[in-house]
């Protein structure tokens, strides 16, 4: 099987310059746990819901408690950088 065959066509992403508090927003209004990190149409990491929990002390669902530097804490700050792909054409 392909990863083509597995991969989600349309990617729910942000930007690393966007909060932190703005990806908590993404990671909760789509059901996710992870989203591509990109800057300047190039994928440069990832950031988990494990990763907020890590930065921030609080799963994605609590943000009535977020500290308020998170909103302009940026993402670049605890992505995951430098993440290694495939193509879709891999098995």
């Amino acid at each position: 099987m392909l990863v083509k065959n597995w991969m989600s066509s349309t990617v729910i992403s942000i930007n690393a310059n966007d909060s932190i508090k703005e990806a908590i927003t993404l990671l909760r209004k789509y059901e996710i746990r992870m989203l591509p990190v990109i800057d300047n149409d190039k994928l440069v990491g990832v950031i988990t819901d494990r990763d907020v929990k890590k930065a921030t002390g609080l799963d994605c669902v609590e943000t009535e408690h977020l500290d308020p530097g998170f909103t302009i804490k940026k993402v670049s700050r605890i992505m995951t950088g430098e993440p290694i792909t495939v193509p879709p054409e891999y098995t």
